[in-house]
């Protein structure tokens, strides 16, 4: 077990790592535009759900770098309503239905089942990022400038490090998520390379490493 929390120190070091830049543009560089409320929302959500599920299987590196990462997810989620001056029905009703039903499924079948969810959450908004991916390329547009690539390769790494968590702790809703994710999150970045006999010009290339 101590060496499965290496490998989730690791892995939750980098997931929680990747909240912070938004919540540093939005507090510092009083930058929103563009941002999603119910991306924020979703996010305090995972943050919510991973921590409880930390708490219920007494995984240290699960609760300390699930706990970071969501103390940035409601940063951005306050930072978004108080410079968006968003008005309450954009946000609260998702965020108290979202963790509501959370809670419910804690007090009714426990931990397990709220990892399982927030599990199957993350795997769905990532496969729905490879879906839109794939529609785009059946259109014949490969404008991909939108998609951070460095991004979805921490992405990749940190939940390679998290199946490996899971294997040696034989977590196997740790497993099942971030092996899938492993494999989505390669999925977008294969997708969101040039087609062949496509080089990607320079400031594709640019836009693309931001």
């Amino acid at each position: 077990m101590v060496v499965a929390e290496i490998f989730g120190w690791i892995g939750g070091t980098i997931g929680a790592a990747v909240a912070w830049p938004q919540a540093w543009r939005l507090w510092v560089g009083r930058k929103f535009q563009g941002l999603s409320p119910s991306a924020g929302v979703l996010a305090v959500f995972y943050g919510v759900g991973w921590t409880a599920y930390g708490l219920w299987t007494q995984s240290p590196a699960q609760i300390v770098t699930n706990a970071i990462a969501l103390t940035a997810s409601v940063a951005v989620l306050a930072g978004h309503v108080r410079l968006g001056q968003l008005a309450a029905r954009q946000w609260l009703p998702l965020l108290v239905a979202t963790l509501g039903g959370l809670a419910l499924i804690g007090l009714l079948a426990g931990g397990t089942a709220v990892g399982s969810v927030v599990g199957a959450s993350t795997i769905f908004a990532i496969g729905a990022q490879v879906v839109s991916l794939i529609r785009q390329r059946a259109r014949g547009d490969f404008d991909v400038r939108g998609v951070s690539r460095p991004r979805w390769w921490l992405s990749a790494f940190c939940n390679a490090m998290w199946m490996v968590f899971g294997i040696l702790a034989l977590d196997w809703v740790v497993l099942v998520t971030s092996s899938t994710n492993t494999v989505l999150s390669l999925a977008v970045l294969a997708l969101t390379l040039p087609p062949r006999g496509r080089a990607s010009t320079p400031v594709e290339q640019v836009e693309a490493a931001a």
